[in-house]
């Protein structure tokens, strides 16, 4: 209970009025009670000096007055008749002061009596007090109850007790809530407040269980003190329904769950999900979204709509130079994708245009076939600065191969060497000891020229015992020979095309006179071994020619009767570890193979007249030459050809000279080096067989293919290489490739259009197309690479590479 007292402190303020006549007032003083004497009170002083003076004082009485009654007394002071200064009667006027209020108590129901109750602080004391005070009612038993105040003064004394009646609630100790059915008093869910009191405000969360229907309920709670449970309130409340689908659908409703599934998770009687839904497929303008869901019943909601824009697709992009060809006729750019906008780098080509400033535009076209504004640039052109880089890997004794590099101004260039016609083809072969001129021609014209004089032409074939040269090969497809450091041709190599980085031939022999033998052995071979190996690796094949000199080739037809002509020689490469023209420490395996041709060569006095034979290989090794092979070969000949069965490839081949043979094996490749097997065919008893295989999967594009027959000691005999390209269903078997005489085309259509072109784009040879199977003979055609086309009569084109070797 609060108790407030008051105490009044009375302030005494004085309006005297003075009246005197003739005399002239100038002061007047002040005291109180005790009169201390003319002129010894509070002095005031008049500013206007007359006879008479109406003023009000305000006067604050001493804090050592006592509380009681008390009198104020006033006088003037005043000249009269030229007499100088009189002081009139006192006036009085009586005032009280009252007692402070010092202490103050409050006590519950019974009086404990004076001065034993609880104390209440009196902070400023004073005639009157207002107090403000929480007094606790722990300990108060339930009920109504008084609570009592009073106060004392600075006499001591207290004054009299005001009372204030009030009562005692009980205090809640437990409250408990349930839905819809009364379970039992002290059975429903329990809730917890923090402190338990008469009053209880809780905010408590409750979560309706998962099993109640959709629909009207009614949450009923109560509360127990000392005991006893409260009346039971209840308060009404709806549970919507669970969601647990909902579907979207652009513009056109496709039906009520026809639309496009979106995940609703965890299931609840509203969502708010955030999804990415792509627009892939909708054409630019505008366009609508339709969301909608499904409750747990199985009742669809209203659908809501929202609209939102698409920017047409940009589908096409042009530019062109200065003067507008018209829309649509520009050059077209690429485009990796087709959006709304457009980010790409490009490289446009400028026509041949003359030194100055001109424009280049560009625009773009949306899907709707509408076009946009025309961008410009303004670019400064000036003449390209042309130049012409002619470079060779070495002589050679039918000449060099040069190699013409144009740069500086706009690709393709054109080729010539002196007055000759221009080609595509930067590659010559220039006599040795010759100065040659050289143009290189850009696409607009302009031209550098270049001179190179070809070394003089080596004559020489290796005549020492040893001897290594290296030689650069990036693509000449000529003849590139390889000397050693006297000037002596080893042997020589043809890229065809590619790119081999630096290739080195080593050569040892023994010069002694007489035949060798393989370790293993006692297979004779000539008195000569290479060994070639090559910075970058073959991924085609590569032509190959070994040289030596008559008198190695008589010394071993003298001790090989059987070898009756350089055309029985055959090439035998070593597959294996030590590379090293040692043939004491190999471990491998030796492959034979056949020469593509014999080259007889007219070599000086001191060497003697010598030949080379040419190979064709697809790696490098260990080489050497013999009339057979270092161990007895299980077959002499292996032909194989390819045919065409829809969209399948028989692969059939013929055997000649086959004996204590113990599988063949068919391989597959896609770049005719990596080959993998793709069958085992057990031998026949007979000399010479026919054997065949249905390639049901054969590679899109080009597959190679070749037998590689075992013997029952592990020697390995392979058949030539045939390529078969595949190309929309047809099936296309060229061989041989690499050819000499001929080539043979196996899968045509009827009327298919073939040409032959070198690779300067040059077209010498095409026909059409009788039956399937068409031969071109190729003997008239120098060696090199050249693109064979077939063309059907809708355009559709299928080009294949051939090598021609002789």
């Amino acid at each position: 209970m609060n108790a407030r007292l008051y105490l009044l402190l009375l302030l005494l303020l004085c309006s005297i009025g003075a009246t005197a006549s003739p005399d002239s007032i100038r002061k007047f003083e002040v005291f109180v009670d005790a009169d201390p004497g003319l002129g010894n009170g509070t002095i005031t002083n008049v500013t206007t000096q007359r006879d008479s003076v109406f003023q009000t004082l305000t006067y604050t009485s001493s804090s050592s007055l006592k509380p009681g009654v008390h009198y104020l007394y006033v006088r003037t002071y005043s000249d009269s008749a030229g007499i100088h200064g009189k002081w009139g009667l006192a006036q009085r006027r009586a005032f009280f002061i009252e007692e402070k209020v010092i202490a103050a108590e409050y006590f519950f129901d019974t009086d404990p009596g004076v001065g034993n109750g609880t104390a209440l602080s009196v902070t400023m004391p004073d005639d009157s007090v207002a107090l403000t005070a929480s007094i606790s009612t722990t300990g108060l038993l339930t009920g109504y109850h008084k609570v009592y105040v009073r106060t004392k003064t600075n006499s001591g004394n207290w004054g009299l007790v005001q009372s204030h009646s009030f009562f005692v609630e009980e205090s809640i100790t437990a409250g408990e809530y349930f839905v819809d059915t009364d379970p039992g008093v002290g059975l429903g869910t329990a809730f917890a407040f923090s402190s338990p009191n008469d009053t209880v405000t809780q905010s408590v969360t409750i979560t309706p269980s998962s099993s109640l229907s959709a629909g009207k309920h009614l949450l009923y709670i109560r509360t127990k003190a000392q005991g006893k449970w409260s009346i039971t309130g209840k308060r009404d409340f709806f549970v919507l329904p669970r969601i647990n689908a909902a579907e979207y659908f652009f513009d056109t409703d496709p039906g009520v769950a026809a639309g496009v599934p979106l995940a609703v998770s965890p299931l609840s009687d509203s969502v708010s999900e955030t999804y990415t839904i792509g627009t892939t497929g909708l054409q630019g303008g505008k366009h609508s979204i339709y969301v909608r869901s499904r409750s747990a019943g199985g009742q669809w909601s209203i659908t809501s709509k929202r609209d939102f824009y698409i920017n047409p697709k940009i589908v096409a992009v042009e530019y062109f130079w200065d003067l507008d060809p018209g829309v649509g006729a520009g050059i077209s750019l690429p485009l990796t994708t087709q959006k709304d906008s457009v980010s790409e780098n490009y490289i446009v080509h400028a026509p041949c245009l003359t030194p100055g400033d001109h424009h280049l535009y560009i625009r773009m076209k949306d899907e709707f076939g509408a076009w946009g504004l025309t961008q410009e640039d303004t670019l400064t052109f000036i003449n390209p600065t042309i130049a012409a880089t002619a470079i060779y890997p070495g002589p050679g004794p039918y000449g060099t191969p040069v190699k013409v590099l144009g740069s500086g101004g706009a690709a393709p260039y054109q080729y010539k060497l002196g007055s000759g016609t221009a080609t595509l083809d930067s590659i010559f072969l220039i006599l040795n000891n010759t100065t040659a001129t050289f143009t290189a021609t850009d696409t607009c014209g302009y031209f550098a020229t270049t001179n190179i004089t070809t070394p003089v032409k080596p004559t020489l074939i290796a005549g020492g015992n040893t001897g290594t040269g290296s030689v650069s090969l990036n693509g000449y497809r000529y003849w590139t020979y390889v000397q050693d450091a006297n000037g002596d041709i080893i042997g020589a190599a043809r890229d065809n095309g590619q790119n081999l980085g630096t290739l080195t031939m080593s050569f040892l022999k023994n010069n002694s006179g007489t035949v060798r033998l393989f370790p293993t052995s006692s297979q004779k071979y000539l008195d000569r071994n290479w060994n070639i190996s090559a910075s970058n690796a073959p991924i085609d094949l590569v032509g190959i020619q070994l040289f030596a000199v008559d008198s190695e080739y008589n010394t071993l037809a003298t001790a090989d009767p059987l070898l009756t002509s350089k055309s029985a020689l055959k090439l035998t490469k070593y597959d294996g570890t030590n590379e090293d023209l040692d043939p004491s420490n190999n471990s491998g395996t030796y492959l034979t193979l056949l020469p593509d041709s014999l080259v007889n060569f007219a070599g000086p006095a001191s060497s003697g007249n010598g030949y080379a034979l040419a190979f064709s290989v697809n790696n490098f090794s260990e080489f050497y030459e013999a009339r057979n092979s270092t161990v007895a070969l299980p077959i002499q000949n292996v032909a194989l050809k390819a045919t065409n069965r829809g969209k399948e490839i028989l692969l059939q081949w013929q055997t000649e000279g086959e004996k204590s043979v113990a599988m063949h094996r068919l391989m597959r490749s896609k770049t005719a080096t990596d080959f993998e097997e793709i069958a085992q065919l057990r031998p026949r008893s007979g000399v010479a067989n026919n054997y065949s295989f249905l390639d049901k999967e054969p590679f899109q594009g080009t597959s190679y293919y070749r037998v590689m027959v075992e013997g029952n000691d592990g020697a390995k005999h392979y058949s030539q290489t045939v390529s078969v390209r595949m190309e929309d269903g047809q099936i296309l078997s060229i061989a041989p490739n690499p050819a000499n005489n001929f080539i043979m085309v196996n899968g045509l259509e009827a009327g298919q259009k073939l040409s032959l072109r070198d690779m300067a784009g040059k077209t010498l040879w095409h026909g059409i197309s009788p039956t399937a199977i068409l031969n071109i003979e190729t003997e008239n055609f120098a060696a090199g690479l050249y693109m064979l086309s077939i063309e059907n009569d809708s355009g559709k084109r299928i080009v294949q590479r051939v090598e021609i070797v002789h």
